[in-house]
C-alpha cells in the first residue's frame, strides 16, 4: 500500500522506515525548517505552505497504463527518452538509454532549498547518466493517479563532449491537483557543452517544484531555458556554480500564466574569466502572479566576470502581479556586471496600428504577446530546440487569448 504525504506532520517520523540513511537525514533537514513561507526573504511572493497544506498525496503509487493519447506522445519521441513515470524510470516507454545510465550514487546534500531536501529525501530510486558524447537525450516527467499524486525524482547528469538535453512534462487532466519535485544535478567535464529545454505545460490544478545544481568547470558551457506554461504553482529554482576559468552560464526562460510562477536564480561566479547572463520574460493574466528573483554572486577569486540579467514583464489585466528581485553580489573588483527589470501593458499605439490595418483586436493582442515571448525564446541557440518551445509557448498564448 502506497504511503500518504501530508505536509502538516512531520515527514521523517511518518517515512523514516523506508528510507536510506542519507534520505532520512534530508527529511530531517526538510522538518527542521519546515515548509517556506512568506515570511522568509526568499519566499515573499510565493506561499507554497498554503497550497500544500490543505490536502493528503498519495506518495508515488504504482504505475497504471496511460491513456493512449499520451501513450502516442511518448512513442512519437525519436531521441533517446527516459521516461519517469510517478519520479521512477519506466522500462517499458524508456527508450535507447541503457548505454547512458550508469550505477547510481548518493546524492549530496542540498542545504537551504526545502524541495531539493524533498527530491533527494522522497526519491524512490535516485539515477545517474553519464553523457560521454554527443548525444541528444529526452527526459520526460509522467504523473498521473486517480487521487493527488506526490512524485519525486531525483538525477544526477555527468556531461562530457556536446549534449542536447529536452526535458518535458506530460500528465492527463484530472479533477485532483499532483504534485511533482523533479530535482537534476549536472556536472560538466572541461569543455564540455550542454542545451537543456524544459517546457512546463501541466494540468491546471498541477503542482511543480523543479530545483537545478550545475556545476560548470573550465572552459564548460551550459545553456538552460524553462517555458512555464501551465499549472496551478510552478517554483523553479537553479543554482548554477561557475568553479573553472573560462566557464559560461545561459540560464533563461518565460512564463506564461493566470495562476502562480516563482522563478529563482543564482549564478555563482567562483573562478576568474567567467560570462553569465539570465534573461527572464513574464507574461501574466487574470489573477496571475509570477515572481522572477535573480542574484549573480562574484567571489573574490573570480576577477575578469562578466555577469548580465534582465527581467522583463508584461501584465494583461489590472488584477495581475508581477514581481522582479535582482540582486549583485560582488566581492571581486575587476568585474562588469549589470542587471535590469521592467513591467508594463501591451503597446496601445501598437494595438492602434494594427487595427487599423483591418487586424481584429483579439488577434493584434496575440501578435503582440506572441512578438514579446518570442524575444526569450531567442536566447535558444539550436534551431529545432527553439521551434519547439515557440510551437508550446504560441499555444498557451492562444489558451490564455480565450479569455480576451
Amino acid at each position: 500500500m502506497p504511503a500518504l504525504l501530508n505536509f502538516s506532520q512531520p515527514l521523517a517520523d511518518v517515512l523514516s522506515k523506508a528510507r536510506s540513511d542519507a534520505q532520512r537525514a534530508a527529511l530531517q533537514r526538510f522538518d527542521d525548517h519546515g515548509l517556506p513561507h512568506p515570511r522568509m526573504e526568499r519566499w515573499k511572493y510565493t506561499n507554497p505552505s498554503k497550497a500544500l497544506t490543505d490536502q493528503t498525496f498519495i506518495l508515488q503509487p504504482a504505475r497504471t497504463p496511460l491513456p493512449a493519447p499520451l501513450a502516442k506522445k511518448i512513442e512519437a519521441i525519436a531521441t533517446p527518452r527516459l521516461v519517469l513515470h510517478n519520479g521512477v524510470i519506466d522500462p517499458d516507454t524508456s527508450h535507447d538509454v541503457e548505454n547512458l545510465l550508469s550505477i547510481p550514487t548518493t546524492p549530496p546534500a542540498v542545504t537551504g532549498n526545502c524541495f531539493a531536501e524533498l527530491s533527494i529525501a522522497l526519491s524512490d530510486a535516485p539515477f545517474s547518466l553519464a553523457l560521454h558524447k554527443n548525444t541528444h537525450l529526452t527526459i520526460v516527467h509522467v504523473i498521473a493517479g486517480d487521487q493527488p499524486t506526490a512524485a519525486f525524482s531525483c538525477g544526477m547528469i555527468e556531461i562530457a563532449g556536446e549534449a542536447q538535453i529536452d526535458e518535458i512534462f506530460l500528465s492527463p487532466e484530472t479533477p485532483t491537483g499532483h504534485l511533482a519535485c523533479p530535482g537534476l544535478m549536472m556536472t560538466l567535464a572541461p569543455g564540455a557543452r550542454v542545451n537543456r529545454q524544459r517546457i512546463i505545460d501541466a494540468p491546471a490544478l498541477a503542482m511543480l517544484a523543479t530545483n537545478d545544481v550545475i556545476t560548470i568547470p573550465e572552459r564548460a558551457t551550459c545553456r538552460s531555458f524553462t517555458a512555464n506554461l501551465r499549472g496551478q504553482l510552478l517554483i523553479n529554482e537553479t543554482h548554477a556554480r561557475l568553479a573553472g576559468a573560462g566557464g559560461d552560464a545561459r540560464i533563461s526562460g518565460c512564463s506564461i500564466t493566470r495562476a502562480h510562477v516563482d522563478n529563482t536564480s543564482l549564478v555563482e561566479h567562483i573562478a576568474p574569466s567567467c560570462t553569465s547572463r539570465s534573461v527572464f520574460y513574464s507574461i501574466a493574466s487574470d489573477k496571475g502572479r509570477i515572481a522572477t528573483q535573480g542574484k549573480i554572486h562574484v567571489h573574490r577569486t573570480a576577477q575578469q566576470t562578466d555577469g548580465y540579467q534582465m527581467s522583463r514583464g508584461l501584465l494583461l489585466s489590472k488584477q495581475a502581479e508581477i514581481d522582479h528581485k535582482p540582486e549583485l553580489e560582488i566581492y571581486a573588483d575587476d568585474v562588469k556586471c549589470s542587471h535590469g527589470a521592467t513591467v508594463g501593458e501591451l503597446d496601445k499605439d501598437a494595438l492602434f496600428y494594427l487595427r487599423a490595418r483591418g487586424i481584429y483586436i483579439s488577434q493584434a493582442r496575440q501578435m503582440l504577446i506572441k512578438g514579446f515571448v518570442h524575444t526569450a525564446i531567442d536566447e535558444i541557440t539550436d534551431d529545432d530546440a527553439r521551434a519547439r518551445v515557440t510551437q508550446a509557448a504560441d499555444q498557451a498564448v492562444e489558451r490564455l487569448a480565450q479569455s480576451f
